[in-house]
């Protein structure tokens, strides 16, 4: 996306469909964002994303897209009630490729 190398991960991040219209929006740009340890937790779908350098291209957003654009956190706040909700946090990793 920005870096020409390495890979960006980003843990537990809450993938529910309804809250992941960025993801759509970014793929559609040509964003290489990946899903993997798809996971459910306390009820919610939950996945780590892992990101790779891509060249991004523009693209519209329909105003149907928008409510799935925005979301208080796709990472789970400390304010959320219960486990899993209240303890896990998102975290990111860089890994340089070269």
């Amino acid at each position: 996306m920005l870096a020409e190398g390495g890979e960006l991960l980003i843990e537990n991040v809450g993938v529910n469909p309804t809250r992941t219209g960025f993801l759509v929006v970014l793929g559609r740009m040509g964003a290489r964002v990946e899903r993997v340890n798809l996971r459910d937790e306390g009820g919610e779908p939950v996945a780590d994303l892992v990101a790779r350098p891509a060249a991004l291209r523009g693209t519209e957003v329909s105003a149907a897209e928008v409510p799935t654009l925005v979301d208080e956190s796709q990472c789970s706040p400390s304010w959320r009630a219960g486990p899993p909700w209240g303890a896990r946090r998102c975290s990111a990793k860089w890994a340089s490729s070269g």
